[in-house]
């Protein structure tokens, strides 16, 4: 499975400085990406959307309290297909940063 990792730095404040799943990973549970400033929880959204648009992240999206540089969202089940993690964070500089990528869950390759 691949996650392509586009367009995420952005020329302000707020630049993505990490992110969870990585590059070749299976879904656990959750989407993770940290900032390189912290984040105002109250006004930062994280969402995942498949391919007909619908949301299939559970809605329980968090600024940690111990890494405010870190936003999460839990995630149901993902069939091999292809998503989009949509994000607007608000760093405590004031800086607003919204941005899309897309990733594509494979259907695990068989050993011949």
């Amino acid at each position: 499975m691949r996650f392509p990792f586009h367009r995420l730095v952005s020329r302000l404040a707020g630049k993505i400085r990490s992110r969870a799943p990585g590059t070749d990973f299976s879904i656990t549970g959750a989407i993770q990406l940290w900032f390189n400033e912290r984040l105002e929880a109250r006004f930062s959204s994280l969402t995942v959307i498949d391919s007909g648009g619908k949301r299939v992240d559970r809605g329980d999206v968090a600024v940690d309290t111990e890494e405010p540089k870190r936003i999460s969202v839990g995630v149901k089940p993902l069939l091999p297909g292809q998503y989009k993690i949509r994000f607007r964070v608000l760093s405590v500089d004031g800086h607003i940063v919204e941005d899309e990528f897309p990733f594509t869950i494979r259907e695990p390759q068989r050993s011949p």
